[in-house]
């Protein structure tokens, strides 16, 4: 039995030059007529209609004849049990239609023939809902995948406000340490401060330039150290604790430091 198309890479060339968005694929049974096997109804673009026959087309028996039959139209029909479903609209409406197989091998009429003689008993019905349940649970784990990613996003979009409204929050603070462990730093920080040349005549000779570095030099190293260090303020609360209560440690440390 001859057929219109060879391979699955021109059948999709032929539903795009056909331009229409829905397609319906019948079986050639061992009577030689055509059974329906896969409805594409639910398509609303050409693109969307070679997607879904590329994805079906991956479980088709390569060697089997098949008919294609393209359209635009629908209409819904009510089966024997009282449920509604898509079907092509009858009537004068547009279509196209070819038959094919997936095979590209122009030698492959023998083995259809064989095969269908072996095979008259195949249910197709059976076949056509299984081929119908796969692409259904794959349309199904496709939109799973894409609600993942939209919770992700919107978990990143969270927390990005979160962080926005923290700093919102502190707007007492410099380089992340508010006020008050600001405070305990600067108290901290007078322990390694020189103490100042005494005065003469009351007068203190202690030069503003001099206590102006000191300043500048305090609040750059705090800074720097809070950058890379955010338990900046228990650091230097356990600094100060050896110099009240372990002088001769704390002042090996200093020592050490000054050295390097």
């Amino acid at each position: 039995m001859n057929v219109d198309i060879l391979g699955s890479e021109n059948v999709s060339s032929f539903i795009r030059l056909s331009n229409f968005i829905k397609f319906t694929i019948y079986q050639n049974n061992s009577n030689g007529n055509y059974m329906p096997l896969y409805d594409c109804n639910d398509s609303n673009s050409n693109d969307f209609a070679i997607h879904s026959f590329e994805k079906i087309s991956e479980i088709l028996n390569k060697n089997n004849i098949y008919k294609i039959v393209c359209y635009n139209e629908v209409e819904t029909i009510t089966d024997k049990n009282g449920n509604e479903k898509p079907r092509k609209a009858t009537g004068k409406t547009g279509k196209a239609c070819i038959t094919f197989t997936l095979s590209n091998n122009n030698n492959f009429s023998k083995s259809i023939n064989n095969e269908t003689t072996n095979t008259s008993s195949v249910d197709l019905i059976a076949f056509r809902k299984e081929i119908v349940k796969e692409i259904s649970q794959q349309n199904e784990q496709n939109e799973i995948l894409n609600e993942i990613k939209n919770l992700r996003e919107r978990f990143n979009q969270l927390d990005q406000e979160e962080e926005e409204e923290e700093e919102d929050q502190q707007p007492n603070s410099i380089a992340g340490i508010n006020t008050d462990q600001l405070g305990q730093i600067m108290n901290l920080v007078n322990l390694f401060k020189k103490q100042p040349a005494p005065s003469l005549n009351g007068i203190d000779e202690t030069e503003t330039e001099t206590q102006t570095d000191f300043k500048t030099n305090i609040n750059k190293a705090l800074k720097i150290l809070y950058k890379h260090n955010k338990n900046l303020d228990q650091d230097l609360l356990k600094l100060a604790n050896l110099a009240e209560n372990k002088t001769d440690t704390f002042n090996f440390l200093i020592t050490s430091l000054r050295s390097m």
